[in-house]
């Protein structure tokens, strides 16, 4: 059987997918109500019945008492990136440093429909969770997150990294960053473009797109995954997975066609390798599959917000900026077929309407 043969029974199957699936409701678990108040707690993290402005308030007149700042978490029990970051928040091998370095203040916003106004009051309102701000004793906004919809996927040691930033006291030595018992991936990362030679290379970072989009890091987990982290002016930092061709290395001129899996709605890039069988099914194939995050509710959308434009815009990312990285870093073609679920079937029929 031929890889195009392969590769349309793999379209047709993802076809009814999205027939079956429909774009979906993406509606939100109710989240129930919780007790955390100034720091991480067991689940359920996020405390339905909180006053957030009072409780940050509290921890900014404390912060200016003690010299710590004030990190305010916002989220909901319903999301997955939500309540892994708060899980590690609460970690035995995170928790001491965080109390030793913020208050944490957890914000409930359910499904952006519940303090949002404090949330643009600290300026992280955003389409996609948790959002984190950070203030110093004054009220001040030190720094605040767009989203990190792939907190789920974070290393204990990548949230003592993301949290020692924004440490007002002396960080701790390498030595004393708690590291995990399981293997972690090979990572590769540059700051300088370089040729392109082979998927295992620093150069594969390479170009960037028109808008400044560069790949800034390439995670190898496996012979054909690939995981990106991509610095998007559209939507922020984001993770693309990708499935290589077999003969990827040893056929670097060529223009390998292009498979686009979309995620549902709270799912991730790690979705389609995760919960399917993509991996075998395209394994004699030429495709290049490519699985881009699109946040927990980004609907394949550049976002009005309320007229006034501007990030997160998904679809710039997934039809511009990614092709175009793609294209000058991975050998990508110009015969591109998109699929997905549910939320993803939605953007499956948009994007290919493009």
């Amino acid at each position: 059987m031929g890889a195009h043969d392969v590769g349309r029974r793999v379209l047709v199957g993802l076809t009814v997918l999205i027939l079956l699936a429909g774009c979906g409701s993406g509606a939100s678990p109710t989240p129930a109500a919780g007790g955390a108040a100034t720091s991480a707690s067991p689940s359920p993290f996020f405390n339905t019945q909180a006053n957030p402005q009072a409780d940050i308030d509290a921890a900014i007149a404390a912060a200016k008492a003690d010299g710590r700042r004030v990190l305010i978490d916002f989220g909901a029990n319903w999301c997955q990136d939500c309540t892994a970051l708060a899980a590690d928040f609460a970690s035995p091998q995170v928790k001491p440093f965080l109390d030793a370095n913020f208050h944490v203040v957890p914000v409930y916003i359910g499904n952006w429909d519940t303090n949002m106004a404090v949330a643009g009051k600290y300026k992280a309102a955003s389409t996609y969770m948790p959002m984190i701000a950070i203030l110093d004793g004054t009220g001040a906004n030190l720094y605040q997150s767009a989203g990190l919809q792939n907190a789920h996927s974070m290393s204990v040691a990548e949230v003592m990294t993301y949290l020692q930033k924004w440490a007002p006291s002396p960080t701790p030595t390498s030595a004393s960053v708690p590291s995990t018992a399981v293997a972690t991936p090979t990572e590769t990362a540059t700051p300088t473009p370089t040729p392109i030679a082979t998927s295992t290379l620093i150069a594969t970072i390479g170009k960037p797109a028109d808008d400044g989009a560069r790949i800034v890091k390439v995670t190898t987990l496996d012979a054909r995954t690939r995981d990106l982290t991509i610095d998007s002016p559209a939507v922020g930092t984001v993770m693309v997975r990708l499935l290589i061709p077999s003969q990827f290395d040893t056929k670097p001129s060529t223009r390998w066609p292009v498979l686009y899996l979309l995620h549902g709605a709270t799912m991730s890039h790690e979705a389609w390798t995760d919960s399917t069988d993509v991996v075998a099914l395209t394994a004699p194939t030429d495709l290049l599959v490519v699985m881009p995050d699109a946040g927990s509710m980004g609907f394949y959308s550049d976002w009005w917000n309320g007229g006034a434009g501007g990030p997160p815009k998904w679809e710039t990312f997934h039809l511009v900026e990614l092709r175009q990285l793609l294209e000058r870093n991975w050998h990508a073609g110009d015969k591109r077929v998109v699929a997905g679920l549910s939320m993803g079937g939605y953007g499956a029929m948009e994007y290919a309407e493009r």
